[in-house]
């Protein structure tokens, strides 16, 4: 992988949603900030981005922002052992785990805003020529490093990763109007939009306030043969609902913290 991917590249994450199907009782939350293994969703993402060498990351908030802020403001003196003394308020490391050397941009872009909105929001402070979109809410193994080639190599304004991800139903087979068998869950067949996406700045000519990033600007795209699609095979779980958070706690417990999408040591 080219140095300028891993160096010159900012991730951009359109972490401001609301979260209100994964929520219960009064976690008030945002989605970001939902625990899997007892980190926030967010961290697991970038853990697998800073896997891979890509640390400079912009963070569009919405809703919940100062919660998100204060989780990255306080995360080193909550990790490592310190003095402080409270005349002054000076804070003294002592000693602790290793931190993670990232860089983190707090960008405000709206607390209703939609995705689209969110990344023209965010324009004035994405300075990379090219940079990589996601989410806050999928778990993957995506090779972020491979997705960035496969970007550079097709020459278009974007590219995304194609998955196939597991239907939520069993199917049935079916002969003469009877059932043969039945097939739980398979794999679909035909791959989704996976969340993970490289653009060139020149994106932002497809971009409408008020709009759905995932609707009209990416239809526009495909229509111009400007959207290119990386196959990722491995593993993906999108986590829209509080089953889906259950189920990835499950995953990160009964695999001793080392869940199909943990990529890192």
């Amino acid at each position: 992988m080219p140095n300028l991917t891993a160096d010159a590249l900012q991730v951009v994450f359109l972490c401001g949603g609301r979260g209100i199907r994964m929520r219960e009782g009064m976690d008030r939350r945002p989605k970001a900030l939902m625990e899997v293994g007892g980190r926030p969703i967010i961290w697991h993402i970038m853990k697998s981005f800073a896997h891979h060498g890509f640390t400079r990351f912009v963070l569009c908030l919405g809703y919940g922002s100062q919660d998100i802020r204060e989780y990255f403001h306080s995360y080193a003196w909550r990790r490592a052992n310190t003095r402080l003394r409270t005349r002054t308020g000076e804070l003294t490391f002592l000693d602790g785990p290793e931190i993670e050397d990232w860089t983190i941009d707090f960008i405000e872009t709206g607390p209703d805003a939609e995705t689209a909105e969110r990344l023209l929001n965010a324009r004035g402070h994405i300075h990379s020529e090219r940079f990589v979109v996601t989410y806050a809410d999928d778990l993957a193994n995506v090779d972020i490093g491979a997705l960035v080639a496969f970007h550079e190599q097709q020459g278009r304004i974007a590219a995304l990763a194609g998955v196939l991800p597991e239907s939520p139903f069993g199917e049935l087979e079916v002969e003469n109007g009877l059932v043969t068998d039945f097939v739980e869950k398979p794999r679909l067949t035909r791959r989704i939009n996976g969340g993970f996406y490289v653009f060139r700045h020149d994106v932002f000519d497809y971009l409408k306030r008020g709009a759905l990033m995932e609707q009209r600007p990416l239809q526009a795209l495909a229509e111009d043969r400007q959207l290119a699609v990386f196959e990722h095979d491995g593993f993906f779980l999108p986590l829209n609902t509080r089953k889906d958070l259950i189920l990835a706690n499950k995953l990160w417990y009964d695999c001793s913290n080392t869940p199909p999408w943990k990529v890192w040591d």
